[in-house]
């Protein structure tokens, strides 16, 4: 049946939303019991002993600095308080606040009208007219979100060395590129070995949604939080109201017993938090986790080993995302065997088969069984082109600097996404993605015949190979310069002496290498090459904002 009347449609999703906790039967998912949940003492066994989290009082600058930061552009909450009044208002109601923020820490209470959140139904994909296809943002008051944002810069750090180095999502400095290019890289690197490798790539239902809150503040207190921060979060989650606003239709106000409002400031750091012990859980294989986007995988020279440590780690996360409270989307759930193998591994989950397939839908990218990443550059190609195609249509009502801009927003992007990981494509596809580049600059500069050198020149860019290749050195300096890059890529470069001694032509180890497709033609190995060849100039920089401006006019590719 198609509802058409939008109060009843946010009726309808504001339901559906709410009742995302509860099976396919109508029944409510039970919240598991903290006391016998085995992880927890996992928790404790992997932890290194430090001071307690504890949330101290802060001040009317840093409230200010708070204020200031807010951004504008967002949504108003029901409390119609716009976040732009937050930001003007900051030299004066700093002070104030700050003395209603102290007296929220020291209480650990949160305001009930701070707990409403007006929910904007988002389009995922497939069939509009589906609910499942939406995912519920909610847009919460913005004093809250000020107040957040002070709490979260108090937790935050204290996680940082606890989180998994291979848990990706909602840090600072991590990203969806880093998460790839470290997959990928390991993967490589067993390719190069000649091992087969055996990847899992698991999904979870409305994991967001579902996540239980006292066991998420037992987690929170076996990571060492005192009893008012855990006192605070657990009167956080508790009592949440929330309506679906269509327009100018509201649905009533609902509560939601579990999960985390997604749009708040502090919901992404809660989940990680939640999600970060389901490593403790794998005894063999590695995993690698961007939110609910899960990877496990596991390398040896056989089938039968990899088949038999993947089927018995698969069954640990099937038994770690039952007593957590985690719904499993087994349906969902897809593998992929790299390497020569005349017997392929057979990987089941709750005694279902997982379907194994030539290539996966990572994060945004295609990654197949060869490393070709062919479907990939294919997928790029083709949304480049349906975007110059319409835009060609407005071509005579568009002036050059709106062509300019459209092409720097919308079709770059598609360009340089990941680029550090799928770099090592064949030369056909690293041609194609320039000739559909030309494509694209010729519509912005309306030209026809000038070089595509030219038009790169005039767009102030080099070519989309020195693009990445420039990503890649960028990478390397974060590496090198800051203590914050991420352990996983720190692991693939290797220094030859004093780290700090940047000049000379040997700087960075370069990994021996069995084969060309996978060792020579691997981030780990190009990495250093070609930060060995920059010139010192370059090397020796101090910010990243000089080093990129070193290397703007250099030609990387010609220095491999």
């Amino acid at each position: 049946m198609i509802i058409r009347d939008p109060q009843e449609v946010a009726e309808t999703l504001n339901n559906f939303f709410t009742s995302a906790a509860r099976e396919e039967t109508g029944q409510a998912k039970p919240t598991p019991d903290c006391s016998h949940i085995a992880d927890l003492s996992r928790i404790q066994q992997n932890l290194t002993p430090k001071p307690p989290l504890s949330l101290k009082k802060t001040n009317f600058t840093e409230v200010k600095e708070a204020m200031m930061k807010i951004k504008t552009n967002k949504a108003t909450g029901c409390d119609q308080i716009p976040p732009r009044a937050i930001k003007e208002s900051a030299e004066i109601l700093c002070h104030p606040f700050s003395e209603l923020f102290n007296y929220i820490l020291n209480k650990s209470r949160i305001p009930q009208q701070w707990k409403l959140g007006e929910v904007t139904p988002v389009f995922k994909k497939d069939c509009s007219l589906t609910k499942s296809n939406y995912r519920p943002i909610t847009i919460l008051p913005s004093l809250s979100k000020v107040f957040e944002t002070l709490v979260h810069t108090r937790i935050s750090p204290y996680f940082e060395d606890i989180f998994h180095e291979h848990v990706f999502a909602y840090r600072k400095h991590h990203g969806t590129d880093t998460a790839l290019l470290s997959l990928t890289e390991q993967w490589r690197k067993e390719l190069d070995q000649h091992n087969i490798i055996g990847i899992v790539s698991m999904d979870l239902s409305k994991a967001f949604d579902t996540l239980p809150h006292e066991l998420l503040v037992a987690k929170l207190k076996s990571y060492g939080a005192d009893s008012k921060t855990t006192d605070l979060v657990h009167d956080y989650l508790a009592n949440r109201r929330q309506r679906v606003r269509l327009g100018d239709q509201f649905s009533n106000w609902k509560e939601t017993s579990v999960g985390v409002p997604q749009g708040s400031v502090l919901g992404p750091l809660l989940f990680n938090i939640f999600m970060n012990d389901l490593v403790y859980a794998v005894k063999q294989s590695r995993l690698s986790a961007y939110a609910d986007d899960t990877q496990i995988f596991f390398a040896d020279s056989t089938p039968e080993k990899v088949e038999e440590v993947i089927n018995a780690d698969l069954a640990h996360v099937d038994q770690w995302y039952e007593q957590n409270g985690m719904r499993r989307n087994t349906s969902k759930y897809q593998a992929i065997v790299m390497g020569k193998t005349q017997v392929k591994p057979q990987f089941h989950c709750e005694n279902i088969a997982i379907p194994i397939t030539e290539d996966l839908e990572m994060l945004g990218v295609t990654v197949d069984d060869k490393m070709k990443f062919e479907k990939h550059i294919a997928k790029i190609c083709r949304k480049v082109s349906q975007q110059i195609a319409v835009l060609k249509r407005m071509k005579k009502i568009l002036p050059f600097e709106t062509r300019k801009c459209l092409y720097l927003a919308f079709i770059i992007p598609h360009f340089n996404y990941c680029s550090e990981t799928w770099h090592f494509c064949n030369k056909s596809a690293i041609a194609k993605l320039e000739k559909v580049n030309e494509r694209a600059l010729r519509f912005v500069f309306n030209e026809k015949q000038r070089p595509y050198s030219e038009l790169l020149d005039k767009i102030g860019l080099p070519s989309l190979e020195n693009q990445r290749l420039a990503k890649i050195v960028c990478t390397v300096f974060n590496v090198i310069n800051s203590e914050h890059a991420p352990k996983s890529i720190k692991e693939l470069i290797g220094f030859r002496n004093n780290k700090y001694n940047l000049r000379g032509s040997d700087i960075l180890k370069r990994p021996k290498a069995s084969t060309t497709t996978y060792g020579l033609k691997s981030w780990r190995f190009t990495a250093p090459k070609l930060w060995n060849s920059l010139p010192d100039s370059s090397r020796t920089v101090r910010t990243f904002k000089a080093f990129k401006n070193s290397i703007r006019t250099l030609d990387l590719s010609g220095l491999l």
